[in-house]
């Protein structure tokens, strides 16, 4: 297995394309209401933020698609960013068909003494509710003690993971909160200093408020996943789960969703930097801890899911890096130095 090829030009950043005739409208709207908020959000007095980067390249959609020289590549570009934390998905799949890939990964956040976020999205081969519960409590107290991370997400957008089961059913609120009761205390046995973590998105008020109230809780992850639904989706949340005494995490920040159809296009890419920007502000401004954007491989270029690993490579021995990149890093160094 490679390793990433040696870094020694310095990186370059790719010229942005024209924006289609079809989508200027829309790229100006966002525009706009990006603009305003860099000045509504802006806050009087910020608050520390953690920063972090997410592992892309190992979740089960990806996997199949990079090899672990990718994987090495993305962890020194992370490096080259300054984040303190690594968030690294846990998918039953991946674990257990590329476990050396999951491994090799780990051991690099190690290496590079960061932080490990260990996000637990579970089982997929169960049939019910209560197989997915306690598949997910078992890799709970297997994946605290094994890799000892600082953060354990036992629970990641409860109505997307019903949705996404062979099972396709909802369980109620009331049987996710004692899902996410059951996981907390399996990690905990076996990872007293690891925090817990149950992670909803803006459509999911009704789960984080349940989640917000169990004591062996720590954190509650939010994932603001459309940039202009921010004010009204996730605020709310903050404000229970800080009254709650709960810290609270951006786990995966998104400009639209990434079923929208500019997701992938390489003409939106300063919009994604401003977003970037814009969330960290309003991180700062309602005291978020910690903040990570989504899509990683947008630091070193425009890829779709399905792209082949040459594609990536390519980008990869050019050392080429985005305007995403450079306003991230910006940012960190200068939260950092304002500490």
């Amino acid at each position: 297995q490679g390793k990433a090829p040696p870094t020694t030009t310095p990186p370059e950043i790719t010229p942005t394309p024209e924006i289609p005739a079809e989508y200027q409208t829309w790229y100006r709207q966002m525009d706009a209401y990006l603009n305003r908020k860099l000045v509504e959000w802006k806050p009087q007095k910020p608050e520390p933020v953690k920063f972090g980067a997410y592992f892309i390249t190992l979740e089960d959609t990806m996997i199949k698609q990079t090899d672990e020289s990718i994987d090495n590549y993305l962890m020194s570009v992370f490096n080259e960013l300054g984040v303190s934390i690594v968030e690294v998905p846990f998918f039953e799949t991946v674990y257990l068909n590329h476990k050396s890939r999951f491994d090799n990964a780990i051991a690099n956040v190690r290496k590079s003494d960061k932080e490990l976020y260990l996000i637990g999205f579970g089982a997929y081969n169960v049939k019910s509710f209560a197989d997915y519960k306690a598949e997910s409590v078992y890799y709970a107290k297997k994946l605290a003690s094994e890799y000892k991370p600082e953060y354990y997400v036992v629970v990641s957008e409860p109505t997307t993971m019903a949705k996404g089961k062979i099972w396709r059913a909802e369980a109620s609120v009331e049987a996710w909160t004692e899902l996410v009761k059951e996981a907390c205390d399996a990690v905990k046995e076996a990872s007293p200093s690891t925090k817990c973590v149950a992670t909803t998105h803006g459509l999911e008020g009704e789960y984080s408020r349940a989640f917000s109230k169990i004591d062996s809780l720590d954190v509650i992850g939010l994932n603001p996943l459309i940039a202009t639904e921010v004010e009204e989706q996730i605020l709310p949340q903050i404000e229970v789960a800080k009254a709650d005494g709960k810290e609270v995490w951006f786990g995966q920040c998104w400009l639209t969703l990434q079923s929208h159809e500019t997701f992938f296009m390489p003409w939106r890419e300063p919009l994604d930097a401003k977003y970037i920007e814009a969330i960290s502000l309003f991180a700062q401004k309602h005291g978020v801890s910690g903040m990570t954007p989504f899509f990683s491989l947008k630091y070193i270029g425009y890829f779709q899911k399905t792209d082949s690993p040459s594609i990536m490579m390519n980008a990869i021995k050019t050392n080429q890096r985005t305007e995403v990149f450079y306003v991230y890093r910006e940012i960190i160094k200068e939260v950092k130095g304002s500490a």
